[in-house]
């Protein structure tokens, strides 16, 4: 997902709000937080409007997360592992030269099955590397392949994504629409 910044709702005390992730700046004594797809920290909001001009006016696009938000300064505990930092790292190597690299994150992200759907929707349709784009096409094979009642959820950005040009990616999502076909009812 370059350069998108996850935007996540939160529900605090039965007031609605934003989560923006971001970086923070040390500027002179005080810290600045700023939207950043890089960041670790967070930055909170009262409406969605200025969550996303805040990560507008930092120059990045933004993504909507249906997953609960997790303040990433929380006290660890064996328990409580951040996997958004760990998806992001998945997500990054997608489009590695090196197969086996690859192979394993698309294998590490299909693990969390639909609840990173948007995530993997927001990459295939904003990342124009086709390697990256191949590999969320296999990845979102591999999720089809396991539940199929998920076909709805992928099944438009496959079918606009199988207009491309390039052949290495049509095949893959031809593939993963097989498999959806592979699943229909009787």
């Amino acid at each position: 997902m370059e350069n998108l910044v996850r935007i996540f709702t939160i529900n605090e005390n039965g007031k609605e709000g934003y989560a923006v992730q971001s970086i923070i700046i040390q500027n002179g004594s005080a810290p600045l937080r700023i939207p950043s797809p890089f960041g670790s920290d967070s930055m909170f909001f009262d409406n969605l409007d200025s969550a996303v001009n805040a990560v507008k006016n930092a120059g990045f696009d933004y993504v909507l997360c249906k997953t609960q938000y997790e303040p990433a300064n929380s006290a660890p505990e064996k328990t409580n592992i951040n996997y958004g930092k760990i998806i992001d790292v998945f997500i990054k190597n997608l489009g590695n030269e090196n197969l086996e690299i690859r192979t394993s994150s698309i294998n590490a992200l299909a693990k969390f099955g639909t609840a990173i759907s948007e995530i993997l929707i927001a990459t295939l349709n904003e990342n124009k590397n086709w390697l990256v784009q191949q590999s969320v096409v296999k990845c979102i094979e591999k999720i089809i392949s396991k539940d199929s009642s998920s076909t709805p959820i992928f099944l438009d950005s496959l079918i606009k994504i199988s207009e491309t040009d390039n052949t290495m990616l049509k095949s893959s999502v031809l593939k993963a629409l097989e498999k959806i076909c592979d699943n229909k009812p009787e």
